[in-house]
C-alpha cells in the first residue's frame, strides 16, 4: 500500500511537472515567435504546399519567415493584391524564379520588383507591382503562375525572367516542353522539427537541444523525378538538349500575356561567373553555355513577338551585386529594377494605361 501511494505520488509529481514544463515552454517560444497561430516557419519548407500545376506553391495560411517579408494571399511576396485591379491603377507583375523573388534578400522593400515599384512612382503614382516569382520555379511554372493566378489581375504589363532554373532539366532524361519527365507534385512531408512541434512546445525544445539537425534540402529536389545523377550521365543528356523547350515556353508565356491584353518586357538571365566553380562544380561549363544560349533566346523570342527587351546579361554591372552565382544582393537589385526602369520607360509602356 506504501508502495503503491509512493508511486501514485510520483506520478502525480511528473504529471504536474511535465504541465508546468509545457506551460512554460509554449510561454517562452511564443515571446520569441517559435509557437503560436502567428508563429514564423522554422525552416523554408514550412512555406510550401503541394500544387498540382506548379508542383508547389507558397502556402498563404503557412508560417511567415522573420528575413522574408510577407506573403499576401495569393501567395506572393509582397504586400496584399486586390482580385479586382483598383480604378486607375497600372499593374505590373514580375515573374520568375528565386532570383525575382529575392531568396537571398532579408527585406521584401529591397527586391527588384519593389524597387522597380518605388522608381516608376515618381512619376507614375497609379504604379502598382506584383511580385509573383516562385523560388526555384522554372519557365513551366512561369506559365502555370501567370495562367492561374496572374492574368486573372488583369496586369497591364507582364515581367518575365527565367532561365537559371532552366538549367537543371537538361540534366534530365528526355525533358518534353512541359518539363513533365523532369517535375512533378511534390509529396509533402514535413521537417521532423514541425513534427516534434505539432506534438508539444516542451518535446521542440529538447528536440532543438538534443534532437538532430535539420537537413538541408534543394528546394527543387522535391520535386524531380528520381534519375542517376553522375557528372558523366548528366553531360550526355545535356549534349543531347538546346534551348528550344525553354524558347517555346518563353514564346507561349509572352503570346498569353499579350493575349490578355498585356504589354511585355523580357529579361535575359545573368549571373556571376567568379561564383559559377565554386557554386555548380561540374556543372559550371554546362551553366555558362545555357545560360549563353537561354540570352539568345529571349533576344530571338523578343524581336519576334515586338516586346521590350531588358538585357540584364550584357547590362548589368556585375561586381558587387551577386551573393552568389545567381542570387543578388540588395545592391544588385536595385541595379536590376533601375535597369527594368529604364527599358519601361525607353518603350514608354505606361502608356497603354
Amino acid at each position: 500500500m506504501v508502495i503503491a501511494r509512493r508511486m501514485l505520488a510520483v506520478a502525480f509529481g511528473l504529471a504536474v511537472g511535465l504541465a508546468i514544463a509545457e506551460v512554460a515552454s509554449r510561454a517562452f517560444l511564443e515571446s520569441t515567435g517559435q509557437w503560436g497561430p502567428h508563429r514564423r516557419a522554422w525552416s523554408e519548407v514550412e512555406l510550401y504546399r503541394p500544387h498540382h500545376h506548379s508542383c508547389y506553391a507558397i502556402d498563404p495560411d503557412g508560417p511567415a519567415m522573420t528575413y522574408r517579408g510577407p506573403h499576401n494571399r495569393l501567395g506572393f511576396r509582397g504586400p496584399e493584391v486586390a482580385a479586382r485591379k483598383p480604378e486607375g491603377a497600372f499593374r505590373i507583375a514580375c515573374l520568375g524564379g528565386s532570383t525575382t523573388y529575392g531568396s537571398t534578400i532579408a527585406l521584401e522593400s529591397e527586391t527588384w520588383p519593389r524597387r522597380l515599384e518605388t522608381l516608376l512612382r515618381e512619376t507614375a503614382p497609379s504604379v502598382e507591382v506584383v511580385n509573383a516569382a516562385l523560388p526555384a520555379g522554372n519557365s513551366a511554372e512561369t506559365l502555370q503562375v501567370l495562367r492561374e493566378a496572374v492574368l486573372p489581375l488583369e496586369p497591364d504589363l507582364v515581367v518575365i525572367h527565367d532561365g537559371v532554373n532552366d538549367v537543371p532539366p537538361r540534366y534530365a532524361p528526355s525533358p518534353r516542353g512541359d518539363y513533365a519527365r523532369y517535375r512533378r507534385t511534390w509529396a509533402y512531408a514535413p521537417p521532423a522539427r514541425a513534427r516534434v512541434a505539432g506534438w508539444s512546445a516542451f518535446a521542440l525544445l529538447l528536440y532543438d537541444r538534443f534532437g538532430p539537425p535539420e537537413p538541408a534540402t534543394a528546394l527543387r529536389a522535391w520535386t524531380c523525378w528520381p534519375y542517376v545523377s553522375t557528372p558523366e550521365n548528366e553531360r550526355r543528356e545535356f549534349e543531347k538538349s538546346s534551348p528550344k523547350t525553354f524558347a517555346r515556353n518563353v514564346r507561349t508565356a509572352v503570346d498569353a500575356s499579350l493575349g490578355a491584353g498585356a504589354g511585355v518586357v523580357l529579361m535575359t538571365p545573368a549571373v556571376d561567373e567568379s561564383f559559377l566553380a565554386r557554386d555548380t562544380g561540374a556543372r559550371a561549363q554546362m551553366t555558362r553555355r545555357s545560360i549563353g544560349e537561354y540570352g539568345q533566346a529571349i533576344r530571338a523570342v523578343a524581336a519576334e513577338r515586338g516586346v521590350a527587351l531588358c538585357d540584364v546579361q550584357t547590362t548589368l554591372e556585375i561586381r558587387g551585386s551577386f551573393a552568389d552565382y545567381s542570387h543578388h544582393t540588395a545592391l544588385g537589385a536595385e541595379r536590376v529594377a533601375r535597369l527594368v526602369a529604364q527599358t519601361i520607360e525607353r518603350s514608354n509602356l505606361l502608356a497603354r494605361r
